[in-house]
């Protein structure tokens, strides 16, 4: 499997949208959503099934979550509650990169096998071979 770096930068690219917008329109709890729909995004993009789902998917939203992490922690601001999480007090920024990274990667895991799962599926339903009607000849 050859490492695919546009994928990876097209879901890396709609996590950081995504939480940029949610950030920018102060709704919260919907940031969470952001490695979601950037690992479907990726893993839509490339075609590619469960494997290429968790690899891509996983590395888009972990990523897309630690830079989002870092630009609110280095702006002094809660970053954990800017992305979606729960608020859990005041903690340290290590902290809050690694649980960023952690709740970024299982979310993009999660994106790219539904998006496996729907490539999967209409897959399937194009190789279901069905032979066309044929009028009876009278």
């Amino acid at each position: 499997m050859e490492f695919n770096y546009k994928g990876l930068a097209i879901g890396l690219g709609v996590t950081l949208v995504w939480y940029a917008f949610f950030i920018f329109v102060e709704s919260y709890e919907a940031a969470v959503i952001a490695p979601l729909v950037g690992g479907y995004a990726v893993n839509y993009r490339i075609k590619g099934k469960y494997r290429e789902g968790t690899i891509y998917g996983g590395l888009s939203g972990a990523i897309g979550a630690f830079i989002t992490a870092l630009v609110l922690s280095i702006s002094n601001l809660n970053a954990l509650t800017m992305m979606g999480y729960t608020d859990i007090g005041t903690i340290s920024v290590e902290l809050t990169l690694v649980l960023a990274i952690i709740a970024g990667l299982f979310m993009g895991i999660a994106g790219g096998l539904v998006a496996g799962l729907i490539f999967k599926r209409q897959e399937g339903k194009q190789k279901v071979d069905k032979k066309p009607k044929t009028p009876k000849a009278e």
